[in-house]
């Protein structure tokens, strides 16, 4: 089961709040400000029989700029399709 931390993250850039300005430099990158990317990377993974890599995750977040705010805004970020088959079970 793929679990990403984003606090091991701390030197990949990602830009957010750009509508106050942006982060500040400290605070422009995935430890401080990529929960919720990790989260739709695990999501996806985790889910469904696809990967989603956090530089594709970050990317379609650039994209659809849901990233004005500070951090990422989910809302924005499409919905998982309906064709995606569901992840074979797995025993814990």
């Amino acid at each position: 089961m793929l679990y990403l931390n984003q606090r091991k993250y701390p030197d990949m850039p990602y830009q957010h709040n750009l509508k106050n300005g942006g982060a500040p430099p400290d605070k422009s990158n995935i430890s401080a400000a990529g929960c919720g990317l990790c989260c739709l990377c695990m999501i996806v993974e985790n889910m469904t029989m696809h990967h989603l890599s956090l530089e594709d995750c970050r990317q379609m977040a650039y994209d659809l700029k849901a990233n004005q705010s500070a951090g990422t805004n989910l809302t924005i970020l499409p919905t998982l399709p309906v064709n995606i088959p569901p992840h074979p079970y797995r025993e814990w």
